[in-house]
């Protein structure tokens, strides 16, 4: 196919993006990325560190209490109540 008209079909679907993540990860692939966001990023992954096993093991026995006792919801309830 022709470039320009392969342009067109791009340019066509990203005017019908809303999702905010979507057109943060294109201009990241363009090298567009506010450098706000970048600092934000930097900073926010600074403070990352990895979860000990105890870590682990904690959150799911604390899971797995929280699902005998009936406290989740199904995943296609959550999947309906985040849809646009």
């Amino acid at each position: 196919m022709d470039i320009q008209l392969e342009k067109i079909k791009i340019i066509q679907k990203l005017a019908e993006v809303e999702e905010e993540w979507v057109l943060r990860g294109i201009k990241r692939l363009l090298g567009l990325s506010d450098l706000e966001e970048d600092d934000f990023v930097k900073k926010y992954e600074s403070n990352l560190r990895p979860m000990s096993q105890q870590e682990l093991m904690d959150r799911a026995l604390e899971a797995e209490e929280d699902f005998k006792a009936g406290r989740f919801v199904e995943l296609e309830t959550y999947l309906k109540s985040v849809e646009p």
